[in-house]
């Protein structure tokens, strides 16, 4: 289960605002981003999707918070797309 990396990983980058969507309560937001996968994340970085994936692959998850947020104090946000069930 993904989601208690995620709250770690929140409470260590508190310049990342780690975001989680219901895909029951917003199916149409779903079906904007054209989500394919679940859990599915997106990463933005001043509005501007910069990277994605699907998997509960925590080491991608950090990979790629090394990759774009190492070098930036600015707010940034990662997506977090799940299934409730």
């Amino acid at each position: 289960m993904i989601a208690p990396h995620l709250e770690k990983l929140s409470k260590t980058h508190k310049n990342i605002l780690f975001i989680i969507i219901d895909t029951e309560e917003m199916d149409e937001l779903i079906a904007s981003l054209e989500i394919m996968a679940l859990p599915s994340f997106m990463i933005y970085k001043k509005g501007a999707l910069v990277d994605k994936f699907a998997g509960s692959h925590v080491a991608i998850l950090e990979q790629l918070i090394k990759k774009h947020f190492s070098n930036t104090s600015l707010w940034t946000q990662i997506v977090n797309i799940f299934d409730i069930l």
